[in-house]
């Protein structure tokens, strides 16, 4: 075979190599084996037994996020189904529009991220604040903050990634409440955890502290040069 033959051939397969593995990195995972989230609202042991069993898991199902999320956010989920889930979250503007994927999905960061950020009523840059917590800017508003670890919004978030950014957001909402956010940015990153706030966070042993170090949080920097 002439040498520019070969050299084509060897071209082309190096670009099917790299469409097959740019479709594989994209590949979400479908988890099976879902935790319970239709359980009643208000059943103390059902509840426990979700936040308990969430660090165990390589990967949140949507299903198993948004619920953690109403549960959170509101003190119950009275949804009572995934679909209803999806269509309250939405109708809060904690969900994307067009939102529509299955609930054995593995959940993006950016999902988690934007509901969080709403939650939180956290500002942000320019970008940020124009798209309505955009889940890419909500994720690196996060990641400045140290509520979530260095990643990108697409990527899956763990279980144990995912009870230690609410168990953040748990701190940050404490110093906010107490004035001392607004005078000490960097505060949620070295304040001690408080032994008096009994929660299911403050009792599963995550180990969410040693995966992500806050303190390596990047510098802000404008979101048009993020």
């Amino acid at each position: 075979m002439p040498t520019h033959h070969r050299l084509r051939g060897l071209a082309r397969f190096a670009l099917l190599a790299g469409a097959a593995l740019a479709l594989g990195a994209c590949a979400r995972t479908v988890v099976e084996n879902r935790l319970e989230t239709t359980y009643e609202p208000g059943d103390m042991t059902a509840e426990l037994d979700f936040w308990h069993n969430l660090p165990g898991r390589s990967a949140v199902t949507n299903d198993e996020g948004l619920h953690g999320v109403l549960l959170f956010a509101k003190g119950e989920d009275t949804t009572g189904s995934y679909e209803a889930r999806v269509e309250r979250l939405k109708e809060m503007g904690w969900l994307p529009s067009g939102f529509d994927e299955p609930p054995d999905l593995a959940m993006q960061r950016g999902v988690l991220a934007k509901a969080l950020a709403h939650m939180l009523d956290i500002e942000g840059g320019v970008m940020y604040s124009i798209t309505n917590k955009h889940p890419r800017y909500a994720t690196r508003e996060l990641v400045y903050l140290g509520l979530l670890g260095h990643g990108t919004e697409q990527q899956v978030i763990s279980g144990v990634d995912y009870v230690g950014a609410f168990s953040k957001a748990q701190d940050y909402m404490l110093l906010r409440d107490l004035g001392e956010l607004r005078a000490r940015p960097d505060a949620v990153r070295r304040v001690p955890v408080r032994e008096d706030v009994r929660t299911p966070f403050r009792d599963a042993d995550t180990g969410a502290d040693e995966a992500h170090d806050p303190g390596d949080a990047p510098e802000r920097i404008p979101d048009e040069a993020r």
